[in-house]
């Protein structure tokens, strides 16, 4: 009766083993789920104003993240969590004032606007095409060039 026992207590030791095996070891897919859950909460509460609540729940989704993307890199489900994660946190962090510093670092600044030049007093006479004879103009051009300097 004792064997009996011992091997019930070992098969009952060992499923419960293995079914909280499966949950400490989470696969990629499992914590994709787990964050895409975190980062609607997230959502609802950036929605209803809650932002700051939003920001920890965000913080949360992205340890989770970083979990998936070292287990598998290429998951399917962690790139589609990681880019809505992305987009709210984005949302968030406008609504909460905060600036990121890679996305100004990576803007590009436009250069300076250019500087009229100054007219020198060479070309405040007739125009250049007038003055060399050689150059074929269209009639209409000529036309206006006269009106122009008639002016």
């Amino acid at each position: 009766m004792d064997t009996k026992w011992g091997r019930m207590v070992v098969a009952v030791l060992l499923a419960v083993s293995l079914l909280t095996a499966g949950h400490v070891f989470a696969g990629a897919d499992d914590l994709a789920k787990q964050a895409d859950k975190i980062i609607r909460d997230a959502e609802k509460k950036m929605y209803s104003g809650k932002n700051a609540e939003a920001d920890v729940l965000l913080n949360e989704a992205a340890v989770l993240i970083e979990q998936g993307k070292a287990e598998d890199p290429d998951n399917k489900k962690i790139l589609q969590t990681e880019k809505k994660f992305t987009r709210i946190r984005t949302n968030v962090d406008k609504k909460l004032g905060k600036t990121e510093s890679s996305a100004s670092s990576s803007e590009q600044k436009l250069p300076p606007k250019p500087q009229p030049k100054a007219m020198s007093s060479k070309s405040s006479g007739p125009a250049a095409t007038k003055t060399s004879g050689g150059d074929k103009l269209p009639s209409g051009v000529k036309k206006r060039l006269k009106d122009i300097d008639r002016l």
